[in-house]
């Protein structure tokens, strides 16, 4: 039975990502693209481990957000995700849907998607110096495995939900030009799958099964944003964010 739902998914001209949700309230639609006061955000404090997670050089903590679980956004994305993984994928599988649907969510916001640095901090635009910074940590080390966890997630995200713009990402102007997205997902999710230790024991095997079907996880999630365009209105402008 196809995902009903008073939301709506209106891509702009901000970035690939950016988009309104509709909803019936007071004030028809909030924009969420670098407006995160119309997000009911909840801020996690974690410790800093290195500043290539970060930005900054600084030591203490840094700030992580994620839309709250019963957020409608959240729920939009896990509905949307399990009804088109389960009848058109034909995976049914609860912690690596959760997984996908809370991966859209996190990306909803532009910094999250490149939020790599290097040491210098400068932010990371290709997955070719996303991967030469990992290969340059400690193989053991927490930070090596977030940021091939975060390779897996980005290469998933434009391989999956935009295609369209892979011929941009890896064109001949761009080191990226020699990189394999998909080979490259599949090897980071797999090397952040290693790591089978508190507290990843149990996001371990979601990462094994990303490796294993990175290709599937594409397609699937690539039919969940032709979902989300079929329900778009059609003639309707955002309020808020022009």
């Amino acid at each position: 039975m196809p995902v009903k739902s008073k939301f709506s998914i209106l891509p702009t001209g901000y970035n690939p990502w950016a988009f309104f949700i509709a909803a019936a309230l007071p004030i028809p639609y909030l924009g969420l693209t670098r407006r995160t006061a119309a997000l009911e955000l909840h801020w996690v404090a974690r410790p800093r481990t290195a500043s290539r997670l970060n930005g900054t050089t600084g030591r203490g903590e840094h700030n992580m957000w994620y839309p709250k679980p019963d957020h409608p956004l959240r729920r939009l994305f896990a509905g949307l995700a399990e009804q088109t993984f389960i009848t058109t994928v034909g995976i049914g599988d609860p912690p690596l849907i959760d997984y996908l649907s809370e991966l859209l969510s996190r990306f909803i916001h532009f910094e999250a998607i490149y939020r790599l640095r290097n040491t210098h901090g400068r932010r990371l635009e290709e997955v070719a110096d996303m991967m030469a910074e990992a290969e340059a940590l400690p193989p053991e080390g927490r930070t090596r495995r977030e940021m091939h966890r975060h390779i897996g997630d980005f290469t998933l995200f434009w391989t999956g939900v935009y295609p369209e713009a892979l011929k941009r990402l890896r064109s001949v102007m761009s080191k990226d030009h020699f990189v394999d997205y998909c080979t490259q997902g599949k090897r980071s999710y797999y090397i952040a799958s290693t790591f089978e230790e508190d507290p990843y024991r149990d996001q371990a095997p979601v990462l094994r099964r990303l490796s294993d079907q990175f290709e599937l996880c594409a397609y699937g999630l690539n039919q969940v944003r032709r979902e989300w365009e079929r329900s778009r209105p059609g003639d309707r402008q955002p309020l808020i964010g022009q």
